[in-house]
């Protein structure tokens, strides 16, 4: 089984919210107080599916990498410490008074490194270091996970790229 299978659904997830980094790293320079708005807006909203995202790799993938010898309680100590200052960082979007466009481009690029990192570091680890029916076993606690915590296995908004810069050029 490939691992990109067994993660299938945080992968979907971690599509959906590069598409809203993309369009926070659109912004230019001095974007203007509407166009800013426009991209603040969805950005600080992904905080209600993506604190349930965090805490089903938490639950989900943080016990499986420390059982992993070679590098895998390092693994699982990052994914911790990165989501702790992803919190921060959206409770202090969510705490702004107005869309502070310093705040917005370091949270969106803290995320996207924390996904970045995932996709090239984490989950290729588990593919190399885990049996196929602990892959398996993956996609179905995620989905457990997801039964228990939403009722639901839609996680993240959908959204595409294309919404984006529809938003965007309604603002320029």
């Amino acid at each position: 089984m490939q691992v990109s299978s067994s993660v299938r659904l945080l992968e979907q997830d971690h599509e959906t919210i590069l598409h809203r980094i993309l369009a926070v790293r659109g912004l230019g320079p001095d974007p203007g107080p509407s166009l800013l708005r426009a991209v603040w807006e969805p950005f600080i909203h992904l905080e209600r599916d993506l604190l349930p995202h965090l805490d089903e790799e938490e639950a989900v993938l943080v016990p499986i990498l420390g059982g992993i010898a070679d590098g895998g309680e390092a693994m699982a100590a990052r994914i911790e410490a990165d989501h702790r200052l992803i919190r921060q960082n959206f409770r202090a979007l969510l705490g702004a008074r107005e869309p502070d466009l310093g705040a917005l481009r370091a949270a969106a690029d803290l995320l996207g490194r924390h996904i970045l990192w995932e996709e090239n570091t984490v989950f290729p680890a588990l593919a190399e270091h885990l049996p196929s029916e602990s892959l398996a076993a993956i996609e179905g606690r995620s989905k457990e996970f997801r039964r228990r915590r939403r009722g639901s296995q839609a996680l993240v908004t959908r959204a595409t790229m294309d919404t984006f810069r529809d938003l965007i050029k309604n603002y320029r």
